[in-house]
């Protein structure tokens, strides 16, 4: 049975969600799948720390699907939410756990489903020379994979969506201050982009938290 037919399915998101989510559930179901125009998921929390996110991880899940019913006339929302934390038996080793939560307005019901993996490049790093900021580059998958420059782990100077070796080298180049750093050493604060449209590795963990809620909606519709 194709309990989605005839109805408007919306994805909040900003950040290429859609690439995984719409074809599974495309594929699974019948049913409008689509991403609302200029909605900015940022103001819900960002991974580069420009805005705290709000709440836990469900619930900032829930906020982002709540707004993009709101802001369009879809019958279902999809959302999607991740969380980096280490691994409680190996400290050093870090493990993504995304949720992917979809809102039926109409049943008032919530259904989530999850997808943990210890397969993620997320790192973060203070380097003093160009060589270094390179070597930890090559080591995360860049440029495939995203790479955030700052001046320091709390800084709001900020270089991101850089996408050429040219543009990085660049960066690092210009926070280390050029020549001057052989006068007075500087230090530059890198970090993995862990936006999903940065980094394909979080992207297959949405795909399986996807297919999870997937199962999870045929066993209970």
């Amino acid at each position: 049975m194709d309990f989605f037919r005839d109805k408007k399915i919306v994805i909040a998101t900003m950040h290429g969600k859609e690439k995984v989510i719409a074809r599974l559930f495309k594929e699974a179901f019948t049913g409008e799948v689509f991403v609302p125009d200029m909605f900015d998921t940022d103001e819900f929390g960002t991974f580069t720390r420009d805005k705290k996110r709000r709440g836990n991880q469900i619930e900032a899940a829930r906020a982002k699907a709540s707004a993009a019913l709101l802001l369009t006339d879809a019958d279902i929302a999809i959302a999607s939410e991740g969380s980096f934390t280490p691994h409680p038996d190996i400290p050093f080793l870090s493990i993504d756990r995304e949720l992917v939560l979809l809102i039926d307005k109409e049943k008032r019901l919530e259904v989530e489903g999850y997808a943990v993996s210890v397969e993620t490049n997320f790192a973060q790093i203070k380097v003093t020379t160009l060589a270094d900021a390179v070597a930890f580059a090559k080591r995360v998958g860049f440029p495939e994979h995203g790479v955030i420059v700052r001046r320091s782990s709390s800084s709001r100077t900020i270089y991101k969506d850089i996408a050429t070796w040219d543009a990085f080298e660049s960066a690092i180049t210009s926070m280390l201050g050029g020549w001057l750093s052989y006068i007075h050493p500087r230090a530059v604060f890198l970090e993995t982009d862990m936006r999903a449209h940065k980094n394909p590795t979080r992207m297959k963990v949405i795909e399986n938290a996807t297919k999870n809620l997937i199962d999870n909606l045929k066993k209970l519709y």
